[in-house]
């Protein structure tokens, strides 16, 4: 099959755009980036390219003008870095930011001569002896060649300097319009080509769609430069610009030759709109054919096929042409109603798969509709395993994930916490999003703890607390933690991960000072890595059950004139930040059962601080404290909805305790990860219900 792929989608296009983009955006940290990993433009190795990118990805800038030696001294790898900007910032340096178009286009083929370009996708031919992506790349430098000799006559249009924006821009549009055929599949398969691609073929058997007026042919060509009102003085300087009239004998020239292309039989199909309401009309181009054809009636000049639903399903066995129309036609006859015994009998091993899995489906959505166990679904019936089930629980101390996992889908839960399937062993990660989470609250506490008394004090406006100066501390618990996990092995991946970190680290703690000075109602931390449910049993009781259960809230701040209180939790990343309708949903239960935690104390707000970013989201809290969250906040409930809500939690525990003692564990997900490992046993597909 060949298909079209356009300029601007091929990477050895695409990096060209990239080093323009960097000039254009001052060289900030994405377009830096992009740079680095160019694979034709090279200016550094695969393994260089991927530490540098690591060290940006952790710094603080928005030009690289701002990364000097300073900035960078405190990494091991600072000289690789500076020659790396050096190179950026010279081959920067020869691409002003206003211009003639003829300077921009210098420019750029003094980059491909620079680079070598014909000799790097060579180069890459000789490693991947990949042929296909060698042509593409060849044709794609060709047509791109033929681009900047057809853009130097702009100079004529434009006289005057224009920004390099919009030269970047006018490129990109006519990348966006210029496409190269992409050849793919097997040479015995069929051809699905464009009219254009069709030239100097010929076929025995040709299907021809999309004949539809407006779709083809679709001869509108205006965008932000080319327009019919100027088509004359792009002619004037050479340019060869169509007109409409001439684009459309030029189409009819096509369609001509692909009609001429066939010699047995030709398909001919236009679509009619998909509603009913408002039918689409054959192209221009059909109804010129059939004016052509001998003939006073449609039917006596052509063969007319209307394809719809009759026509995927027979309900003529003399209309079957092919064998799995065999199984349609007699599962058809069968809704209607009708055994068809004899073509059965005679047809059964055509259809046998198609039957099978038919006869599946069909016990599966029946037995899953039951009350029994059975493979089909998660609802355990027999009360010897619902006896089992409560004494697997008899005792228990309860985590807020481990209800919450059933919540989200009880099948899951039965699978991982009763049954015990786990996926079968891989090779892990070797420092997992869950490691870090871990070190990363172990590194905050013994922070805070640390230097409670100069955060309290920088708080207060007592004294400025230089936070900057705490780095090496960061650092250094860090690299503790990381050798008590089996991670520190001196490598330079090791020392990368160990700085990103600790920068991360650093910017979370001076975006929480920062966030806390600026209070109207000042609050300071008072107690981190609360426990609860441990040394003093913490039990929600619904009716007669009791469900005991244990924690950890990160850290409690309290107003420093009121008896008010902050719950805050520490999370890696946004993946984790609930909101209150995952809480009322029953899918989130932390933050109310946290609140619940705390007996008596005032707590106002409740609130998760994003390592990753800096971001401090009040998820909870009492609507009045207006200097923490506004009115808009969907989390910000009077005091009667924050109870409402806490008696909800109380309830969605005690009804998911009485769900597992019942053996409820039906497919029924109230979130369905497309991760789960679980997947491919249950079988769940999301439907979308229309009224």
């Amino acid at each position: 099959m060949d298909h079209d792929i356009r300029l601007i989608e091929i990477p050895l296009i695409r990096e060209i755009l990239y080093i323009l983009e960097l000039a254009r955006n001052d060289m900030d940290k994405s377009s830096v980036i992009n740079r680095i990993k160019c694979s034709y433009f090279r200016i550094c190795g695969d393994e260089e390219g991927d530490l540098a990118e690591y060290m940006l990805r952790g710094l603080d800038f928005e030009s690289l003008s701002e990364l000097d030696d300073d900035r960078l001294q405190e990494y091991s790898h600072q000289e690789m870095m500076v020659d790396i900007i050096e190179m950026i910032q010279e081959e920067n340096r020869g691409l002003p930011k206003r211009s003639h178009i003829e300077v921009y286009i210098d420019y750029i083929a003094g980059l491909i001569e620079q680079y070598g370009i014909d000799g790097s996708i060579a180069e890459i031919y000789n490693r991947t002896q990949d042929y296909d992506l060698l042509h593409r790349d060849f044709v794609a430098l060709d047509r791109f060649r033929e681009l900047l000799d057809k853009l130097r006559r702009f100079g004529n249009i434009f006289g005057s300097e224009i920004p390099l924006g919009e030269f970047i821009d006018l490129l990109r549009e006519y990348l966006e319009g210029k496409c190269i055929a992409k050849r793919e599949g097997s040479d015995d398969g069929i051809n699905i080509l464009t009219p254009v691609m069709t030239r100097g073929h010929r076929f025995k058997i040709l299907f021809f769609i999309g004949l539809s007026q407006g779709n083809y042919p679709n001869l509108r060509d205006d965008n932000f430069f080319f327009r019919e009102k100027n088509h004359g003085e792009l002619r004037a300087i050479g340019m060869d610009i169509k007109g409409y009239y001439e684009r459309l004998d030029k189409e009819s020239l096509i369609f001509a030759t692909v009609i001429a292309a066939c010699s047995h039989k030709l398909y001919l199909s236009y679509s009619e709109n998909a509603t009913g309401d408002e039918k689409d009309i054959p192209s221009i181009f059909l109804d010129e054919l059939l004016r052509v054809i001998g003939g006073t009636e449609m039917e006596d000049k052509l063969n007319i096929i209307d394809v719809d639903m009759d026509y995927l399903f027979k309900d003529d066995p003399e209309q079957l042409t092919v064998e799995k129309e065999i199984p349609r036609y007699l599962l058809r006859r069968y809704g209607d109603g009708i055994c068809e015994t004899e073509y059965m009998k005679m047809h059964y091993e055509e259809g046998a798969e198609v039957f099978h899995r038919v006869n599946d489906n069909i016990i599966s959505e029946v037995s899953r509709q039951g009350d029994g166990f059975n493979r089909y679904n998660g609802n355990i019936g027999d009360a010897h395993i619902n006896t089992d089930i409560a004494d697997i629980h008899a005792n228990k101390l309860y985590s807020i994930s481990y209800l919450e996992a059933y919540g989200r889908c009880p099948y899951a839960f039965l699978m991982n916490n009763i049954l015990g399937v786990q996926e079968m062993e891989r090779t892990l990660l070797d420092f997992t999003p869950l490691d870090r989470g871990i070190i990363l609250h172990e590194v905050l506490k013994q922070y805070y703890h640390r230097y409670m008394e100069r955060i309290r004090a920088h708080i207060l406006g007592d004294m400025e607390f230089e936070i900057d100066r705490t780095y090496d501390y960061i650092e250094d618990r860090l690299k503790y933690h990381m050798d008590q996990r089996g991670f520190a092995d001196g490598s330079r991946l090791w020392q990368m991960r160990i700085e990103n970190n600790a920068h991360m680290t650093l910017d979370f703690i001076k975006a929480d000072l920062d966030r806390l000075a600026k209070l109207e109602k000042k609050a300071i931390p008072i107690e981190l890595e609360v426990d609860f449910g441990r040394e003093e049993a913490f039990e929600i009781e619904v009716g007669d059950l009791r469900i005991p259960f244990v924690g950890k809230i990160d850290r409690i701040d309290r107003y420093v004139d009121e008896d008010k209180y902050i719950l805050i939790d520490y999370k890696s990343s946004a993946y984790g930040d609930r909101k209150i309708g995952d809480m009322r949903a029953g899918i989130s239960l932390q933050l109310p059962i946290y609140m619940l935690s705390q007996g008596d104390k005032n707590i106002v707000a409740c609130m998760h601080g994003i390592i990753s970013d800096g971001k401090f989201i009040v998820r909870l809290g009492d609507v009045e404290e207006r200097h923490l969250m506004t009115r808009r906040n969907s989390g910000a409930l009077t005091r009667d909805e924050l109870e409402e809500l806490l008696g909800d939690t109380r309830n969605i525990v005690g009804a998911y305790m009485h769900s597992i003692f019942q053996g409820d564990f039906s497919i029924d997900p109230r979130e369905c990860s497309k991760h789960c490992i679980y997947r491919n046993i249950c079988r769940y597909e999301p439907v979308m219900e229309v009224e």
